[in-house]
């Protein structure tokens, strides 16, 4: 007979009953103030709670079993550890459920608010603080491709160019369609004195707003510069059909022609 097998499924049947127990009292742990502790001490004290919590449950709700569970627990602590994990993971399931639940109209307040104030402090050249407001509206909106934009453009002005284009990479894995973005990476690239690479990044953002005379500007200069002849001239050309009147056309076109035709001038 497979008696021994009895204590193991008891065993089992408690765990099981008593993390259910858990998740539907997960509610009643969030009133611990812990939030005000640094994010790893947070988290070990959150699972500590946990745990505690689960125990005490389960002694309360199954004491027949708590001798093979208490057993089990000691012989087991990986398994154990990554119970409590399990349940760490669905309270933090169900924090950001009941964040997303909130009226958008604060989060977009919030996030308006907290932009502004980013900007000014960027205007008045403070960039270590206004990093500190972008990094905490995206560590609370991770998803906001406008403060990752603006965070790029402050490390641009800081002179930060590494961590300006991981971050403008970064935003186009969320958004691969923005024009914005990609015309500040192509700034970036000019900056680097990388033309070519700059002139790749304009393309891309007149292929997605073809009708911007600024685009079209910043990818006919990174195509002279990159002494791309075919490019410019095409560059020109969609210019005039978009803004005919635009001063800078003329301009264009001689400096074009002197790129195109060296010996002339020389």
């Amino acid at each position: 007979m497979l008696w021994w097998l009895i204590p193991t499924i008891l065993i089992v049947i408690s765990l099981v009953v008593s993390l259910v127990i858990v998740v539907r009292k997960i509610p009643q742990l969030r009133i611990m103030d812990v939030l005000s502790l640094p994010e790893e001490k947070f988290r070990q004290v959150k699972e500590f709670l946990l745990q505690q919590r689960f125990q005490r449950v389960a002694k309360e709700r199954f004491g027949f079993l708590i001798n093979f569970g208490a057993k089990a627990w000691k012989e087991s602590s990986r398994q154990g550890r990554r119970l409590m994990q399990k349940v760490y993971s669905i309270e933090q399931h169900y924090r950001k459920m009941q964040k997303a639940s909130a009226p958008v109209s604060s989060d977009a307040e919030t996030i308006r608010k907290m932009m502004e104030e980013a900007e000014a402090l960027v205007g008045k050249e403070e960039y270590f603080e206004a990093e500190k407001i972008y990094i905490e509206i995206l560590s609370q909106f991770p998803k906001h491709v406008k403060a990752y934009e603006a965070l790029g453009n402050l490390y641009v002005l800081d002179r930060k160019y590494n961590q300006a284009r991981e971050t403008f990479n970064f935003a186009l894995k969320l958004k691969q369609d923005d024009a914005s973005i990609h015309t500040a990476l192509g700034e970036l690239e000019m900056k680097e004195n990388n033309p070519t690479l700059a002139l790749a990044e304009f393309a891309k953002a007149i292929e997605i707003r073809p009708n911007s005379p600024r685009y079209l500007d910043f990818f006919i200069e990174s195509a002279i510069a990159a002494k791309n002849v075919a490019e410019a001239k095409r560059g020109v050309e969609k210019l005039r059909e978009v803004n005919p009147d635009n001063q800078k056309i003329v301009d264009f076109d001689e400096r074009i022609a002197v790129l195109a035709n060296p010996e002339v001038v020389a």
